[in-house]
């Protein structure tokens, strides 16, 4: 977030207009923001250093607090390519529901900011993970809010934001062991493919 000397204000734009907007006092150090769409109002999630997300009205000047993050720190993270870990906001767009993952790390957790309680907790299972930030979107499904997120270094799954019900379930029956057929009908030219 651009701020200025004393980090105590922000520069937002629209309609190719910038302006800057006092934080409110009691809005302590920042780490990311997130917007949220409110009735063509200026609305944001805030992550504080502390963890503890809050709603921040640009047209009220006032901020709440309405969840708190417990993603673990990851200490033992070794930066690569100049790549340093940072925790990273991200709202669904009704600001019902909040995300915070640690950018080239390993965890992240979505929290119901109605409730405060953390309804999925993430972990892409740490491989090369410390080369992209952690992938991550909100979107609308038949009338849910769904999560998109990493959950290996290929693999997006899709999981409902209220419960962390996965709904990308792909596990596969087991298979049953079998003796190869016998092909009877290859020739020359398809021979020559194999």
């Amino acid at each position: 977030m651009p701020t200025d000397e004393d980090g105590g204000s922000a520069m937002i734009g629209s309609n190719g207009t910038v302006s800057e907007i006092s934080a409110p006092p009691s809005l302590d150090a920042v780490a990311d923001l997130a917007p949220v769409h409110d009735r063509n109002r200026p609305v944001w999630l805030a992550l504080g250093e502390d963890g503890t997300i809050s709603r921040w009205d640009l047209t009220a000047g006032n901020h709440e607090a309405v969840g708190a993050t417990t993603v673990p720190a990851e200490p033992d993270h070794e930066p690569w390519n100049g790549h340093q870990l940072r925790r990273r906001l991200h709202a669904s767009h009704d600001g019902k529901f909040a995300a915070v993952v640690n950018d080239y790390g390993r965890f992240g957790e979505v929290v119901d900011l109605r409730t405060g309680e953390v309804t999925l907790a993430l972990d892409n299972q740490g491989d090369e993970e410390e080369t992209v930030p952690f992938s991550l979107e909100f979107a609308q499904s038949r009338g849910r809010c769904v999560v998109i997120h990493r959950t290996a270094w290929n693999r997006l799954d899709v999981s409902d934001a209220e419960t962390g019900a996965l709904l990308t379930d792909r596990s596969l029956p087991h298979l049953q062991t079998r003796k190869p057929r016998r092909s009877t009908t290859a020739t020359t030219s398809t021979a020559q493919c194999m």
